[in-house]
């Protein structure tokens, strides 16, 4: 299956189309430049040749040239400008007109370039044409910009996230939890800390990591970290988890002997079924509630509740 343009990509073909019709040329692209590589994002074409995602190298392109200022922005004619004729797109798939002008975002970043290109010489071609490419090419901009910020948003949070997860999570602090009435300390929370420098709340991190699908893994991670922990604490150990991790069947074995280890009950609700029951007795919980066992009802019923225990494990 071939590429599916977004929404933002359909608006720019649309904007794409009109340059085309609008000049009478064959071709016309958005295009992305990251410095080496000039890439087609989206391609309207006569020719089936041209194709959205196509990549050519940057450097010997029409459009860096013409953002060198060593061709001007209209070309009417490629065969009338040596510069033009030595590039790799004069010969094929052989470019003989052409107008280019660059895509700039709202904080002034070059973005790129949008262009019209034909197969043969138009005179026609004139300043009036660059000019309408220009508010085009605003247009184009003001569609994309909301997701290259998104993008570059994105590849920050994976900038930072990255080498804490490859070296197996955040630090992991301990905060007493103590019984007033005594002082003693009953038990420890267990406190997930970033690195220093990106100034930024451990609920905000594990929110950003959440946007680029890492939000439970890192959680997780926390939560291996916390675990360490155990054999050197006395009373339990709090753990915070979001729902969305809690019911991540890769918690279940992370958190399987976590409450016996810290001398705890661990007690599971909504037991509705006999495979339920059994299923939790598979992973070592202690206690059950639920349906199963009996429905909510006056005190003197309780008594009245009696099951067959699940088969014991083998």
């Amino acid at each position: 299956m071939g590429h599916v343009r977004s929404d933002a990509e359909e608006q720019v073909a649309e904007l794409l189309s009109t340059a085309k019709d609008a000049l009478g040329l064959s071709l016309t692209f958005l295009s992305r430049l990251d410095g080496t590589t000039q890439h087609l994002e989206v391609v309207e074409s006569s020719i089936p040749l041209f194709k959205d995602g196509q990549t050519q190298p940057q450097d010997s392109s029409f459009c860096q040239a013409i953002l060198d200022g060593k061709l001007p922005p209209v070309i009417p004619n490629v065969a009338k400008l040596p510069e033009a004729k030595r590039l790799p797109a004069a010969r094929f798939p052989r470019i003989r007109s052409y107008v280019s002008v660059p895509v700039h975002l709202s904080d002034g970043s070059l973005y790129g370039t949008f262009c019209a290109a034909g197969f043969t010489a138009d005179k026609g071609l004139t300043k009036r044409d660059q000019a309408l490419m220009e508010v085009l090419a605003r247009a184009a901009a003001a569609v994309i910009e909301p997701g290259v910020n998104e993008r570059r948003r994105e590849a920050g949070i994976r900038e930072r996230l990255d080498p804490v997860i490859a070296a197996g999570g955040p630090v992991v602090v301990v905060q007493p939890i103590v019984e007033l009435l005594t002082g003693h300390r009953v038990g420890a929370e267990a406190l997930s800390r970033f690195p220093q420098e990106w100034g930024l709340a451990p609920d905000v991190c594990f929110a950003e990591a959440a946007t680029i699908g890492e939000g439970v893994a890192l959680e997780l991670l926390a939560v291996r970290n916390a675990v360490a922990h155990l054999d050197r604490l006395d009373g339990y150990l709090a753990v915070n988890l979001s729902p969305h991790s809690l019911f991540d069947p890769r918690c279940s074995s992370l958190l399987s002997e976590f409450g016996h280890a810290c001398g705890a009950v661990v007690v599971a609700e909504g037991v509705e079924t006999s495979e339920d029951a059994d299923a939790l007795l598979s992973e070592s919980v202690d206690h059950g509630q639920g349906w199963y066992f009996g429905r909510p009802g006056p005190v003197d019923a309780l008594a009245a509740v009696g099951l067959a225990a699940p088969a014991p494990l083998t």
